[in-house]
This record gives C-alpha cells, sequence and structure tokens, in this order.
C-alpha cells in the first residue's frame, strides 16, 4: 500500500489519491484480507508513469456517497457498491463484485473464477467486456456489452449484445419458481457460444448472428427496423416459439419441431426443421425445409432444395428440385402449378 495499507477497518470520506506507487500493487490502497475499507465521495486518479495509483483489495470495499476510480482495481475480495460511482480503470476481479446504486463502468472486468452481481444501474461504455460469471437483475445500459457465463433476470438495453466463445448465457432464470424473466434489447445481437432465452424472457434486437448454439424458448422480435437472422455454417438455432423473420440467411441448423417461423424472405443452404413455417416474401430454398404440421407460400419460393409439408396451402409460386406432402395441401395459385419433382 502506497498511500494506504489497511488490515482492520477504515473509513475515508472525500479523500483524493493521485500519483501513489507500491512495489506489489495497491499504489493507492491495498486493503487486506479480512479487513474493511469504508469509501465515501473518494477519487482515485489515473495512474501515470511508474505510479500506478491502483487499489488492490483482498478484503471488503464498500462504496457510499460519490466516488470515482480512474485507475485500475485488483479484486481478490468482496467490493459492494452504493451510491453513484464512475469506474474507468479496468477491474481484474477473481473475488466478488455487488453492484448497487448507479455505476458506470468504462473499462473492462477481467478475471477467471471472479463474479458479478448488478442490483443496481450499470451504464458502460464501448467496448465493455466481462470475463467473470455475470449476474444481471437490474438495469444496465449503452455501450457495447461482451458477456461471458451468467444469467439475465433484469432488463439490458446496450448500443450492442455479444456472447463471447466457450460460454453460456441464459435470459431469464428458470432454476427458480416462478422463473425470473429477461429483457435484453440492443441495435445487434452476436452469439459466439451458447446462449438460452428461456420462456417468458425477450430479445429485442434489429439483427441476431448466430456462430453457436442459440435456444428460443421465449419471445424475439424486431427493435427499432426488422429482424434478420444469420444463422452461419455449424451453428445451431432452436425455435420452439413462434418468430417473424423480415430476412433469414440460414447455412447451419434451423431446429425445433414445436417451433414456428413467418420468413419474409432470404436463403436456406442447410436445413431448416419447424412445427409450423410461412413464407410470405421470396425465398431461396437449395437444402431442406421441413414444416411438421403446417405450411403456407403467398410468395416465391425458388431453390434446387427440398421441401417436406405435412399440410398446408400455397397461394405463391413454389419451383423447387423435389416437394414431399403428407396430409392435406391445398394450390390456390392463379398458375395452379408447382415446378417440382412431385410425390407425395
Amino acid at each position: 500500500g502506497g498511500a494506504i495499507y489497511n488490515e482492520s477497518t477504515i473509513t475515508l470520506n472525500g479523500a483524493t489519491f493521485s500519483r501513489n506507487t507500491a512495489a506489489e500493487g495497491g499504489g493507492a490502497i491495498y486493503n487486506e484480507i479480512d479487513s474493511v475499507a469504508n469509501l465515501n465521495n473518494v477519487i482515485v486518479s489515473q495512474g501515470s508513469g511508474n505510479a500506478a495509483n491502483d487499489i488492490y483489495n483482498a478484503g471488503t470495499i464498500a462504496t457510499g456517497g460519490n466516488n470515482s476510480f480512474a485507475s485500475n482495481i485488483t479484486n481478490t475480495g468482496t467490493i459492494n457498491t452504493d451510491g453513484t460511482n464512475n469506474f474507468s480503470g479496468n477491474i481484474n476481479n477473481t473475488g466478488e463484485i455487488n453492484l448497487s446504486g448507479i455505476n458506470t463502468i468504462s473499462g473492462a472486468i477481467i478475471g477467471q473464477g471472479g463474479k458479478v452481481t448488478n442490483n443496481g444501474t450499470l451504464n458502460i461504455g464501448e467496448g465493455f467486456s466481462i470475463t467473470n460469471e455475470f449476474i444481471n437483475t437490474a438495469t444496465i445500459k449503452g455501450g457495447d456489452l461482451v458477456v461471458q457465463n451468467g444469467t439475465n433476470t433484469g432488463d439490458i438495453t446496450p448500443d450492442s449484445f455479444t456472447v463471447a466463445a466457450d460460454s453460456t448465457y441464459n435470459n431469464g432464470d428458470i432454476t427458480v419458481s416462478p422463473s425470473d424473466s429477461g429483457t435484453i434489447t440492443t441495435g445487434s445481437f452476436t452469439n459466439n457460444g451458447t446462449f438460452i432465452n428461456n420462456d417468458g424472457s425477450s430479445v429485442i434486437t434489429d439483427a441476431i448472428v448466430n456462430n453457436g448454439s442459440f435456444t428460443n424458448n421465449g419471445t424475439l422480435s424486431e427493435g427499432t427496423t426488422s429482424l434478420s437472422i444469420t444463422n452461419n455454417t455449424n451453428a445451431t438455432f432452436e425455435n420452439n416459439s413462434s418468430i417473424t423473420v423480415d430476412n433469414l440467411v440460414n447455412n447451419g441448423s434451423i431446429s425445433g419441431d414445436t417451433g414456428s417461423m413467418t420468413i419474409a424472405g432470404g436463403e436456406n443452404n442447410n436445413s431448416i426443421y419447424q412445427g409450423t413455417v410461412a413464407i410470405t416474401g421470396d425465398f431461396e430454398n437449395n437444402d431442406v425445409l421441413t414444416a411438421l404440421d403446417t405450411f403456407s407460400n403467398s410468395a416465391n419460393i425458388t431453390g434446387n432444395g427440398n421441401l417436406n409439408i405435412q399440410a398446408g396451402n400455397n397461394s405463391g409460386q413454389i419451383s423447387q428440385n423435389n416437394v414431399t406432402v403428407g396430409g392435406n395441401f391445398e394450390n390456390t395459385s392463379r398458375r395452379k402449378k408447382i415446378y417440382v419433382a412431385f410425390s407425395s
């Protein structure tokens, strides 16, 4: 501890730290194991040169009032925030951080094995990322949010939302009864890991890009314009709910025998397997599209794919390599033709 080394209980009111350094970290404050540091209206300036002016916490830090932390923080203990806090340095967290009050974080939260719980209002900056387990029960606003493992039962409204590779993030928590729902509202949503949108939860966005495993049991809806979904090669998208997609590009696998998709345009180059499929805009199918229960087409379906239908109707035009009908199918197209190698 260059400025303060605490191994008991200390309360700081209105203190300012600048240009402090220590050989092993904690240039501004070093808070030992089983020690408590209460920080109220404290300013910790950004480090410069050899003066890191950082905070090292192995005990418990509790904040109140209005605080500004511009230097880096290493936490192996517990940080409990209240009041208003501005974190503009990076936080290396292998302990536990519980956020209440109003917190603004423009750096990154890194470290393996740590846990961050947001119970207040969290404002994030551009490029904000967190490699800890991240649990949100309240409000997150602004910036670009990159998360790994965790759960959202609150309201997340970043500019963009990304689930990192090799991680699992749940929107909504089904381990409690009744289940807690979550809402994610974002301009763009990218999944590189495993994402589960649980029953009762919502993702509201203009664009979903799936490079991993995406499961929808809740609500997917468009943001300010229209909803597009891109399911890339080797990605899996399981839909067990009802969704409307303005533009669908599928190069992976889409499944869900109880799901329903209304597709207003796009293309399929792999497999789509749903309970109900409605095509309302021009769509190119170059592989397998299966509707287990009901299929309807009011547009133009082209491509050299295979269409598997149990029952339904066509009022548009279908041109496919093969169409298989397992039940009652009505063709009301004015041309009265389906251009296929037809079997039923």
